[in-house]
């Protein structure tokens, strides 16, 4: 079973991922990461290269090839890229292959982080419009298709990340199954 990260960045995915899989005693995977040793680019690199729809693809394809490759019996931690979810194919893996957590926080708290966060990790523009602007208006196209898609979601703006990863180990431990 994979437990998927989904949220815009700066949601605090690769921060919750790790800290999870440690309390559920199992492997954690960022597929941002994964694209990069794959691809040997950056996404910054493959959304110049190939546009946000290439990179979707690819991201898409990857996501398909973690879940293949990962056994069914066996727990995993899987944080998504924060546009991942709006591609069909993967909203369909998901929705197949475990439970959907969604990290959310308001726009002034995502765009405080991400500004944060700015000079480690390089994230692409998606439009050419101010950043918070950006936030605000992909937000409004994301949020409906994450609330979709999520079996569970928490505002990570109300609680530190370790208080994060334990609420959803709780929420988990509600269904044997999970």
């Amino acid at each position: 079973m994979i437990v998927f990260l989904i949220g815009f960045r700066g949601s605090g995915k690769t921060t919750i991922a790790p800290l999870l899989a440690e309390r559920l005693d199992c492997p954690w995977l960022d597929v941002d990461e994964i694209i990069q040793q794959t691809t040997g680019q950056s996404i910054v690199e493959i959304f110049e290269e190939a546009g946000e729809a290439g990179f979707r693809q690819v991201e898409s394809e990857v996501i398909q090839r973690v879940i293949q490759d990962h056994p069914a019996d066996a727990r995993l931690v899987l944080s998504l890229g924060g546009g991942a979810i709006m591609h069909p194919q993967t909203r369909e893996a998901v929705a197949e292959h475990g439970p959907c957590i969604w990290l959310r926080a308001p726009v002034h708290v995502l765009w405080e982080r991400i500004e944060d966060d700015r000079d480690n990790v390089p994230r692409p523009a998606l439009t050419d419009l101010d950043p918070l602007e950006e936030i605000h208006r992909l937000l409004a196209v994301r949020e409906p298709v994450y609330a979709d898609c999520a079996d569970y979601d928490i505002d990570t703006s109300q609680f530190n990340a370790q208080q994060v990863a334990d609420q959803i180990v709780q929420w988990c431990k509600q269904d044997d199954t999970r």
